[in-house]
């Protein structure tokens, strides 16, 4: 077993559990806890628990125990969660949340939609990275679609003037528009920042997901 201090960027709805995930306070490499009781990895309300029974909220910092590596394909940070208890350390500062920002070219434009990518391109040429922490544009807006009951929450931004529409999995802004009518709503123009993750395999595609919405300095 052994430890790694995170600095928590995602907490987010994964299946029917959650998905934790962040950079850790040495190299700055993202991480993506995993639980080995599930197969597909996601993590229970418990095992993402302070022993207070407080939840890991995104910024924490996190002192996590670890069993080993567990990399697929379509995401190689995972790694196997061992048994303990998860302690908070710390929490960033959010004046220097630029200075861990990522700034690829694209958010993985690989293939015709920008809002997938095909299993098959992965299966064959893999994946560097399944998690960007990145800064949008302005206009940033939520659209909250609903059909036949459900609800359905998009993030369309625009990053290196390119316009993305993405899932949201964030179970606090999923909770907060549960109730709000059908339609577009523009978030705040300054300090967003969008932690964007490559979703399990579903029908022949990985998609990407905004896993959790930032918002800093309000």
């Amino acid at each position: 077993m052994f430890y790694k201090d995170i600095i928590c960027f995602a907490n987010s709805r994964k299946l029917n559990g959650r998905c934790v995930a962040g950079k850790d306070t040495t190299e700055y490499k993202w991480v993506r806890p995993q639980s080995p009781l599930s197969k597909t990895g996601e993590l229970t309300l418990r095992d993402i628990t302070y022993e207070d029974w407080s939840e890991v909220r995104v910024l924490d910092i996190v002192r996590i125990p670890f069993g080993k590596p567990a990399p697929k394909i379509f995401q190689p940070e995972n790694l196997e969660i061992a048994r303990g208890v998860w302690q908070k350390t710390g929490s960033l500062e959010e004046n220097i949340i630029n200075e861990l920002c990522d700034y690829p070219d694209h958010i993985w434009l690989y293939g015709n939609e920008n809002d997938r990518i095909e299993q098959e391109y992965i299966s064959r040429n893999g994946m560097e990275s399944s998690l960007l922490l990145i800064k949008p544009e302005a206009d940033v807006l939520v659209v909250n679609e609903i059909a036949f009951s459900k609800q359905k929450l998009k993030c369309c931004f625009k990053y290196n003037n390119v316009q993305y529409s993405l899932s949201i999995t964030d179970p606090i802004y999923e909770k907060e528009y549960k109730n709000k009518a059908a339609g577009s709503y523009k978030l705040p123009s300054q300090g967003i920042y969008l932690c964007i993750s490559l979703g399990e395999p579903y029908n022949g595609y990985c998609y990407k997901l905004v896993a959790t919405i930032i918002t800093v300095g309000d």
